[in-house]
């Protein structure tokens, strides 16, 4: 797999080859490129960002704090939003949750 810079390279090295073995369409009469389209097609899929899986905990606060975590979400096609959010104590239990529908013009 390429990253950062490499992935320049890799599309240099797909450039360099498309000038050198020409490309499989006719752009215009009497212009016929000729194109590996399968290669190049395999080139450009390893550019392709590997999905990584992180789990994520909830964290107790500290002793005598409370923790407040939020969360909205945002329609464009209506202009329909919801927030929520839930308040809990340094032993993660529940001492109040909310929701709230909305109507707005951005998720901002």
């Amino acid at each position: 797999m390429f990253d950062g810079d490499d992935k320049y390279n890799m599309i240099d090295i797909l450039f360099d080859k498309i000038a050198k073995d020409g490309i499989s369409h006719h752009l215009s009469p009497g212009c016929n490129f000729s194109f590996p389209w399968k290669e190049v097609f395999h080139n450009f899929v390893k550019l392709q960002p590997i999905p990584k899986l992180l789990v994520v905990c909830w964290q107790k606060p500290e002793q005598g704090l409370l923790k407040l975590n939020t969360y909205g979400s945002f329609n464009i096609s209506n202009g329909k939003a919801g927030l929520g959010g839930a308040l809990r104590d340094e032993e993660g239990k529940l001492i109040m949750a909310f929701s709230v529908p909305i109507e707005c013009s951005g998720h901002n």
